[in-house]
């Protein structure tokens, strides 16, 4: 298989690609009456979306929202920031974790799933 992203050949059994972290959309055969064929997509549950705007509301300031969502290098950004600053840096931190975590909280699910999930958007 083919990841469409970066067009590295994959696995078929994989959900993410190995090589550029997108996420796998693989075409199925359906088995109704049609034989329409049904997208299968990976989706953030809900529990990701409040646990990720929670943990950006209250701890922020360590990027712990950002690895919630796979965002490893957002993370360690955030988490450097802070650390290495001796918490100083915490405060624009926290305050983007804060933003960030309420914009996660008052999304709708789907929109949440679009922008953070699909389309792998970061920063605010």
């Amino acid at each position: 298989m083919e990841c469409k992203s970066c067009g590295a050949q994959i696995d078929d059994n994989v959900v993410q690609c190995p090589y550029c972290s997108a996420a796998v959309s693989r075409v199925a055969s359906s088995t109704n009456q049609n034989n329409a064929t049904n997208i299968i997509s990976t989706q953030a549950s809900p529990s990701n979306k409040t646990a990720a705007g929670l943990c950006g509301i209250f701890l922020g300031a360590f990027g712990v929202h950002k690895f919630i969502l796979g965002y490893n290098k957002a993370g360690i950004i955030m988490l450097c920031i802070t650390v290495c600053t001796c918490f100083y840096g915490g405060f624009v931190t926290g305050l983007i974790g804060l933003i960030e975590g309420i914009i996660y909280l008052t999304k709708s699910d789907e929109e949440f799933n679009r922008t953070y999930v699909q389309n792998k958007k970061e920063w605010f």
